[in-house]
């Protein structure tokens, strides 16, 4: 694959249809899923007083204390991925997902399913996106860049998602939790593709919270899945429990400092 020779138009179109397919195909493969969540500040009020300042300084020492330090505007999760089975499983480190046959559960890590209610009765996030992209109908080429040890195009595209859906013999594809419901029926996204598979794509969604224009903040939050590691060995994970392995063990009291 030539990096610097990008195929035309309506090729591209193909070959990110293709290592899409592909991908969608797969036995397995390692993932890392990123959110990134920007929000532009409401315009405030001319002057919100000292109960208003009080009650903002509050705020923020509640959140900070709950968050023990942690930035929620960016977590990140690794995992594995069964793409021919309908499947993955992510652990954030602290907060787990496991997507199954049509259903997510999200909570603790290392819980089990039975102790938990689904989270959301539809796929997530990770095979959403994938699944978005056999309904690409153009594409623009960007710089080219290495993944992984691996030299992939990437390109802007924009997917249809009612395309998409027929292509993989869906009534449709509704946006998985986390991702405003009201999306358009055309979207745009980035794609890295090695010739072969979806190496990592990215989604940015932006959603406007407030009717008012004068205080309208506009949320961005910005989805990245990365695959690598085709057909890596799955055998031995617990699809009954949601994963651990990025969250630490606990020490038994007598181990504790």
């Amino acid at each position: 694959m030539s990096a610097a020779a990008p195929p035309p138009g309506d090729a591209a179109v193909a070959e990110i249809v293709a290592c899409a397919q592909s991908t969608l195909a797969a036995s397995s493969a390692r993932i890392a899923l990123r959110s990134d969540l920007d929000v532009a500040p409401r315009k405030p009020p001319a002057s919100p007083g000292l109960a208003g300042r009080l009650a903002k300084l509050v705020g923020k020492a509640v959140w900070d204390r709950a968050a023990g330090g942690a930035d929620f505007r960016h977590v990140a999760a690794e995992g594995f991925l069964e793409p021919a089975a309908g499947r993955y499983m992510i652990d954030f480190g602290s907060y787990a997902e496991i997507c199954a046959d049509g259903v997510t559960f999200g909570g603790r890590s290392g819980r089990s399913l039975q102790t938990l209610r689904p989270a959301s009765r539809q796929e997530g996030i990770v095979l959403w996106l994938l699944r978005l992209l056999p309904g690409t109908t153009d594409a623009r080429a960007e710089a080219a860049e290495t993944i992984r040890g691996t030299l992939c195009r990437t390109y802007a595209v924009g997917v249809e998602v009612p395309r998409a859906a027929a292509a993989g013999g869906r009534a449709g594809l509704p946006s998985p939790s986390g991702v405003d419901s009201k999306q358009p029926p055309v979207l745009a996204l980035t794609v890295w593709i090695d010739g072969r598979h979806v190496r990592r794509v990215r989604f940015e969604d932006r959603a406007p919270k407030d009717p008012q224009p004068e205080q309208r903040a506009l949320i961005a939050k910005v989805l990245t899945l990365e695959l690598w590691d085709f057909g890596v060995l799955v055998q031995e994970l617990d699809w009954l429990r949601l994963p651990s392995f990025r969250t630490p063990p606990r020490l038994p009291p007598q181990a504790l400092p």
